[in-house]
């Protein structure tokens, strides 16, 4: 990674937090929130499921999610977005439905990963005239080795429209999105070969900051997760 291309993303990545509004002054950090929302999944290009979620946060990584299908976390954190591309670099320009954006790059480090994992890349597109991310990426290559059978490839990306960004308390969060999923599974043979698609679509109904009475308490897992028997 060039100087340019690091400096080029640090530049994008304040930006960011400056339009959200994470970089305003503010008299205290917020500790917890609250997200409730509804969601529709299509899938097999026909049956189609709707629900709702619930999701919980508590400072600094205790997260409860409750669902009736899906699971989706996307654009609610600016901050954590903002992480997740710490460590990226600007790999040009392109226009993402009404917008032209600045893309940012985050390659995983292939000395860290499983030997099987080939190929891991997260993209994320932020708004020229916003400032504000309006799309992620995420594809990865993985290859599945099993003993007297055929090497198998698993190629899933993961694409994610992000939209209708509200303030609430100072800060800009995304309502809506689209998340459109891609599995491929392809080999030696055609017998391998076989293709899924998912479609998700989200919108956030309530946001609350600081929720009264929230506590360690409320994040602790079932007794059958922790190993304990009742």
């Amino acid at each position: 990674m060039s100087c340019r291309e690091a400096s080029s993303a640090r530049y994008i990545l304040h930006k960011y937090l400056a339009a959200t509004g994470c970089l305003k002054p503010k008299k205290k950090e917020v500790k917890s929130r609250y997200i409730a929302g509804s969601l529709k999944m299509v899938y097999d290009e026909s049956a189609t499921e709707s629900g709702c979620f619930v999701l919980w946060q508590m400072s600094p990584d205790m997260w409860l999610v409750d669902m009736v299908v899906g699971r989706c976390k996307v654009g609610l954190d600016p901050k954590g977005t903002a992480r997740v591309f710490e460590n990226a670099h600007c790999i040009g320009e392109k226009r993402i439905g009404d917008d032209d954006c600045f893309v940012l790059k985050v390659s995983m480090n292939m000395g860290v990963l499983n030997a099987e994992v080939i190929r891991h890349v997260l993209y994320g597109y932020f708004s020229q005239r916003s400032g504000l991310v309006v799309y992620i990426e995420d594809s990865h290559l993985t290859r599945v080795q099993t003993l007297g059978i055929d090497t198998v490839y698993w190629e899933t990306t993961i694409g994610s429209t992000i939209e209708d960004y509200r303030e609430i308390d100072g800060t800009l969060i995304a309502h809506q999105g689209r998340t459109v999923a891609t599995v491929f599974r392809f080999g030696k043979g055609s017998g391998n070969e076989i293709r899924t698609r998912m479609v998700e679509k989200w919108r956030i109904d309530d946001v609350v900051f600081d929720v009264p009475g929230l506590s360690i308490d409320c994040f602790i897992p079932p007794a059958e997760i922790l190993g304990v028997s009742k």
